[in-house]
């Protein structure tokens, strides 16, 4: 079976667009990366008290999930508006995941969660900066939590914390 002509320059055509794909996922020469973590990352100053925070979940009464995030040198706050520059404690908000989608973001340190389905689920949040939404990292590493949960006909079972490390796949908004 021979190659016509048209099929020949299809495939180099084909080849060629991966080419410029793969040269323009790698090309720096304009100081444009496709990928710059300073536009997802804030990494605390130097003048910040780093942040901490801590999850705790416990089942609630009415078969829900309460979410308690508590922070030290991190205060949560309902507006977009820029830390300033003689500040020395972050301000912004929390993004609350379940099984990798969005659920919502925390202006207060507490949500339930509602009408999660039989089985394990992961809770994932983290800490962001406003007015960007970048996640706080200290130390290179973001402010994040991760804990699952196991919900049965007996009710909802807190798992053990888990270790975290950045999230792999896509995480995707609800709604």
């Amino acid at each position: 079976m021979s190659i016509g002509t048209h099929e020949r320059w299809t495939y180099l055509a084909l080849v060629a667009g991966f080419l410029v794909l793969i040269a323009g996922l790698t090309w720096e020469g304009s100081g444009q990366e496709l990928f710059n973590p300073g536009d997802y990352f804030w990494e605390i100053p130097g003048n910040f008290a780093p942040p901490e925070l801590h999850l705790d979940l416990k089942p609630t009464a009415g078969g829900g999930l309460a979410v308690w995030l508590t922070t030290k040198n991190y205060n949560f706050t309902n507006f977009c508006s820029a830390t300033a520059p003689n500040q020395t404690v972050v301000q912004g908000h929390a993004h609350l995941y379940v099984d990798g989608i969005k659920l919502a973001s925390l202006y207060t340190p507490y949500w339930e969660i509602k009408g999660l389905t039989p089985g394990r689920h992961e809770i994932l949040v983290w800490l962001n900066v406003l007015p960007e939404h970048r996640v706080v990292t200290v130390h290179g590493r973001p402010l994040m939590l991760k804990q699952g949960v196991r919900v049965s006909d007996q009710g909802i079972g807190v798992l053990a914390p888990e270790p975290i490390s950045p999230p792999t796949g896509r995480l995707k908004n609800s709604g």
